[in-house]
């Protein structure tokens, strides 16, 4: 009767702690949940990757004779290999069971906030076993789970925002040697797996702490008997992770000569540890301006004031007892630097990155280093739960038991003030009825420019259509050949041609990516192909815009005959292209020998601020385009007569000179920039 008594209790502060966290969760990713069947929060850009890879998965599992590792639904027909694809496997397979009941937005965003409340649950039961405190537990898990690396990597990176099993894997593996169960070996051997099944990285991450373990315990410690109990119980972890893994490492080993993977540091410095979150609304801004360079996601490595202050002033007389975890947040906090540097000239690599290359093949697996962070931040918690038990214990008495808990709500406070990412960025996930049109069309679908924006793949996931590009991590050579070769026929003006593969692979969509970078097809022979071809905008989004082409046979390509008449200064070159300013109202001419109808396809770009340009042909507004201060695709359907026709492009909001924005000396009255180069 008490064993029942007490797992009871232990049961009922496992809901309590898991619903406090739930709570939490739900207030420090606002406004997801306000949104949480129409958007998916992150940057819109790679979040759309992972909810390709739930789609594909689950394709792979409901339908005949398609291969979890290979694809051609993206860079049809060669298609490509997904075995170095983030595919977070783990997360897709959980996204199933939700994709039958729900639709792939929740399912996406049921995922994401399991990630902290389960990522909070996790480190509570940890530092729970370590301290037997569970008011410190609770606050070193809501600092898990809300430090700024998860925030920063939920901005589109499910697989490393899937940091919650961590500590579930390190309670399990320590418990190995602390108590004599089977059960902790096969815990530990599933959290393992579960670690290397949502990202390769973290699972070497575990096995790199696992060693580091093993050997402070068996070296320098000396406290761990290698008797045949504890060998059966590594061997049975072992096992119960090479179980579960071996069918999806395989296909890793054998592609592992395909690819080359290269150490980054995306600039790493040591101080990123001490730089404030960049996303908290009270602060993040100032942080932001004084390092315009530092990235959001994988730079966003601030460990906290409040947490660091708590270490350092309990730390005192704790040393015995966090001398592994000390060890353990140096050696991730080297690891995580930089691993390359020069002397007197000469490049060299750490040493510590040599080791591991030689020690562990895949150690090369891990592209950026800066994502050793995470395993700093881990540690830190761990040593600031034993400090922060040093510190209370100074605090004796009913008076002292209720500053006690005054503190546990300041600290808690503090860290959570600090961390605080709100509001948190959220994308549109609306689906255009146009997907659903083309899912009914038997069609190929071409992207421009040929390193699209992953938005497509969301649409996919509706219409089923194979893609001639794609968004894989690391796509084969000959994925690329088809893109390849339509770019130079492009670029060489054999139009013809182009026609022709578009064709032959029953291409009858074109969608052009509005984000992606367009320097290369900033040029004539691009403008003149697509306006040949296109019979005009079926959609346009903030993402894309989606043309339906013309049946082969009636395409014909054609020159305009385009002059800039009225209030447009001298034409401007660069190494790669050529433009004009225009004023307020500017004016072009178009000859036409014949009435047509046509496109006119013009990149503009706004000065200094967003304007709104009305655009009127022979006297008549067509059409009204808002231009921003970046590069703008604009298409323009145009009815011409025979003869000479008036386009005038009318700027709302007027025209701003250079001068008096300190810019520069320029005492033009700039509005629009017209890249003629595209004409």
């Amino acid at each position: 009767m008490g064993v029942l008594k007490k797992n009871a209790k232990k049961y009922k502060v496992s809901v309590i702690v898991l619903l406090l966290y739930f709570l939490l969760t739900l207030f420090m990713t606002y406004p997801l949940i306000l949104n949480f069947t129409t958007s998916v929060p992150g940057d819109n850009y790679d979040t759309w990757v992972f909810i390709w890879n739930f789609w594909w998965v689950k394709k792979v599992v409901t339908e005949p004779n398609l291969n979890l590792y290979y694809t051609n639904y993206q860079y049809y027909p060669n298609g490509s290999s997904l075995t170095f694809h983030t595919l977070s496997l783990f997360n897709s397979f959980l996204s199933l069971p939700m994709q039958l009941i729900s639709n792939i937005v929740v399912s996406y965003n049921i995922i994401f906030l399991l990630s902290f409340i389960l990522s909070g649950y996790g480190m509570f039961l940890l530092v729970n076993y370590l301290i037997k405190d569970r008011k410190i537990a609770f606050i070193s898990g809501l600092a898990f789970a809300f430090c700024p690396y998860h925030f920063g990597h939920a901005l589109g990176h499910l697989n490393l925002l899937s940091i919650q099993w961590i500590p579930f894997y390190v309670l399990f593996f320590i418990k190995i040697f602390q108590e004599n169960k089977k059960s902790n070996s096969i815990l530990a051997g599933i959290f393992l797996s579960i670690n290397s099944l949502t990202d390769w990285q973290y699972g070497i991450f575990s096995i790199i702490f696992s060693i580091l373990y093993l050997s402070y315990r068996g070296l320098i410690e000396r406290n761990i008997k290698f008797d045949r109990s504890l060998i059966l119980k590594l061997v049975l972890f072992s096992m119960i992770f090479v179980l579960i893994t071996l069918p999806f490492v395989f296909p890793l080993i054998s592609d592992n000569r395909q690819y080359s993977f290269i150490f980054k540091s995306e600039d790493m410095q040591p101080y990123f540890y001490i730089i404030p979150n960049f996303m908290n609304p009270l602060w993040g801004n100032f942080f932001h301006y004084l390092l315009p360079n530092v990235g959001f996601a994988e730079n966003m490595m601030f460990l906290g004031y409040t947490i660091i202050f708590i270490t350092l002033i309990g730390i005192r007389h704790t040393f015995k007892k966090t001398k592994f975890w000390i060890i353990s947040l140096i050696f991730f906090f080297l690891i995580s630097l930089n691993p390359r540097f020069d002397l007197f000239g000469i490049k060299f690599m750490s040493p510590l990155y040599l080791l591991f290359y030689y020690l562990f093949p895949f150690f090369s697996y891990i592209s950026i280093v800066n994502r050793f962070s995470i395993l700093v931040m881990f540690s830190l918690i761990v040593i600031f739960s034993f400090a922060l038990e040093n510190i209370m214990k100074k605090f004796k008495g009913n008076f002292h038991r209720f500053a006690k808990d005054m503190t546990y709500y300041l600290i808690s406070i503090l860290i959570l003030v600090e961390f605080l990412s709100i509001p948190y960025p959220l994308s549109n996930a609306k689906i255009p009825e146009v997907a659903y049109e083309i899912k009914n069309q038997s069609t190929t679908i071409l992207n421009l420019p040929f390193n699209p924006n992953p938005y497509s793949l969301y649409l996919q996931t509706v219409h089923e259509k194979k893609l001639l590009n794609g968004y894989i991590s690391r796509p084969q050579n000959s994925s690329l050949d088809l893109l390849n070769n339509i770019h130079k026929l492009l670029i060489s003006g054999k139009f013809q041609d182009v026609s022709d593969i578009l064709s032959v692979y029953n291409v009858k969509y074109i969608t052009l990516d509005k984000n992606s970078n367009w320097n290369d097809f900033m040029d004539k022979n691009f403008s003149k192909f697509l306006r040949s071809i296109i019979i005009g905008k079926t959609y346009e989004g903030e993402n894309l815009m989606i043309f339906k082409i013309l049946p082969h046979d009636e395409i014909r390509f054609f020159d305009l005959n385009i002059s800039f008449y009225e209030n447009f200064y001298d034409e401007e070159h660069s190494e790669k292209m050529s433009w004009r300013w225009m004023s307020q109202d500017g004016i072009v001419k178009i000859y036409s020998e014949n009435d047509s109808d046509t496109n006119l396809i013009i990149w503009l770009q706004s000065f200094y601020k967003g304007r709104t340009v009305d655009i009127i042909l022979n006297d008549k507004i067509i059409q009204t385009s808002n231009i921003s201060n970046g590069f703008n695709f604009i298409q323009i359907p145009l009815n011409l007569k025979r003869g000479e026709n008036s386009l005038l492009f009318h700027s709302r909001e007027g025209c701003g000179v250079p001068s008096n924005y300190s810019i520069n000396d320029d005492e033009r009255c700039l509005s629009v920039l017209f890249v003629t180069s595209s004409l």
